[in-house]
């Protein structure tokens, strides 16, 4: 059947709103599709496809359609902006071929925004897209439905529940690419055990000996093979090979796991309350913009250090912020305070421990709520007396004010409702409105005496009409 060659072209518009954060100057081939910034609101797909004899030129858009996907997922991955096929602006078809020349060797892949260059990470990226396809397209096709999908949720948090389970399942995905190695690791621990104890413990022959072995072995297997073959163990295997480490992972990698089960097994969902914004599903998250964008974290990173990426290191950092300490350790904490010391920096602009007066709150509100707000302050009260309230910090230390103003240590009580009324007068805080706070705290059923009293009493109507705070 006769052939003929026809190209298609594509124009991408870039979001407005993201415009000028990006500043995208782009440039690479994949396969027969040439990508390139025609100005810094467009981007041109350009893909040279083989037709039917009897198709019309229309048809190449057909053909096209698999690589321009891939492409537009490239953009995704690199701009966390999921770019759709809903974002062209025209497009047009046409057999008749200008002077274009699509040598991969005459175009250097370029990738720059005005955050970062990313161009020796594109070159990794399309590397891993060429030599194993199938896997790296679903990961970056995967990320950019999550997006997608988030995106398509910004007014209340529509799709979270699908797009968790589309970064775990990525993360999934990657750690079953692992599993093999592991699995051969735990048989070769298992059999090299027993070699050892029977050479060492009995006096077989050589033939008895590798006999007896490989008996036991199999005794063994289900025991002690089978079993570790769980999830959590495959992944943090994974995350080990892939050398990502943190005191807080193993925690972190079952939470998620319980968080995907409660998602994705029909576990109840009922609630009698919500906070804003109000949502027109139950969602089986809970907080599910926190926990959304922590297994996104989680699973950038794993994809960044899986294409061997040089961005690895900031996707970690961005990960590694949003590991929270785990119970264990905070009870470890306050059973040897003199063994950890923060400084007030630290606890306002973070630490190795990802322990400060924001996490502390968030965990006081989500899991902590059986240790008393004295044995915190003991750990950081003095620190939290000396910190200075100014338009950066005022929010982390709003919230933890709100906490504070609990506490039976009288200067700490006072300094407590002094940065509340201080921050409320200078609207020093995130919330869009301050008895969001309130609710919020509700919504949880975590009860703060003073605050409640403040709000109910009007004190934050009346603070702004003291011009006596500072």
């Amino acid at each position: 059947m006769l052939k003929k060659k026809a190209y298609n072209t594509k124009l991408i518009k870039i979001p407005e709103h993201d415009i000028d954060q990006l500043n995208l100057n782009v440039e690479f081939i994949f396969k027969s599709t040439y990508v390139r910034s025609v100005d810094n609101k467009t981007i041109e797909f350009k893909s040279i496809t083989t037709i039917e004899d009897y198709d019309s030129c229309n048809e190449s858009a057909r053909y096209a359609r698999s690589e321009q996907l891939v492409c537009l997922g490239i953009l995704c991955f690199f701009t966390h902006i999921p770019f759709t096929v809903y974002d062209s602006e025209q497009g047009s078809s046409n057999v008749n071929f200008d002077d274009f020349s699509m040598d991969p060797k005459n175009i250097e892949p370029k990738f720059i925004s005005e955050v970062k260059d990313f161009s020796g990470d594109l070159k990794k990226l399309l590397h891993c897209l060429e030599t194993n396809t199938e896997l790296s397209v679903t990961i970056i096709d995967r990320i950019r439905k999550g997006l997608y999908l988030e995106r398509e949720s910004d007014d209340a948090n529509l799709h979270h529940d699908e797009a968790f389970l589309i970064y775990f399942g990525i993360v999934e995905m990657l750690t079953d690419h692992f599993t093999k190695d592991y699995k051969m690791q735990l048989e070769t621990s298992v059999k090299n055990m027993l070699n050892k104890f029977y050479s060492e413990n009995s006096f077989y022959n050589v033939s008895t000996l590798k006999e007896k072995t490989t008996q036991k072995y199999k005794l063994l297997h289900d025991v002690m093979i089978s079993e570790e073959l769980n999830l959590k163990n495959r992944m943090l295997f994974m995350c080990k090979k892939l050398n990502l480490n943190h005191i807080f992972l193993e925690s972190f990698v079952g939470d998620i796991i319980k968080q995907r089960n409660k998602v994705a097994h029909g576990r109840t969902i009922y609630n009698d309350k919500f906070i804003w914004p109000l949502p027109p599903f139950f969602s089986s998250l809970g907080d599910s913009t926190t926990k959304l964008y922590t297994v996104y974290c989680f699973m950038i990173n794993i994809a960044h250090r899986f294409f061997e990426l040089d961005s690895s290191k900031e996707s970690y950092e961005m990960f590694e912020n949003m590991l929270l300490p785990t119970n264990e350790f905070i009870k470890q904490l306050l059973s040897e305070p003199k063994k950890y010391s923060f400084s007030k920096e630290e606890l306002i602009s973070g630490n190795e421990y990802n322990f400060t007066f924001a996490t502390i709150f968030y965990l006081w509100v989500h899991s902590i709520k059986n240790i008393s707000i004295d044995e915190i302050a003991t750990v950081i009260g003095n620190e939290f007396l000396i910190s200075e309230i100014d338009e950066e910090n005022g929010q982390c230390l709003f919230n933890i004010s709100i906490l504070f103003a609990d506490s039976s240590n009288v200067q700490i009580r006072e300094k407590a409702s002094e940065n509340i009324k201080k921050i409320v007068k200078k609207t020093w805080y995130d919330w869009s409105n301050i008895k969001d706070a309130l609710r919020y705290l509700d919504y949880y059923e975590v009860k703060f005496k003073w605050f409640k009293e403040w709000i109910q009493g009007g004190g934050h109507i009346k603070c702004n009409d003291d011009f006596s705070i500072a």
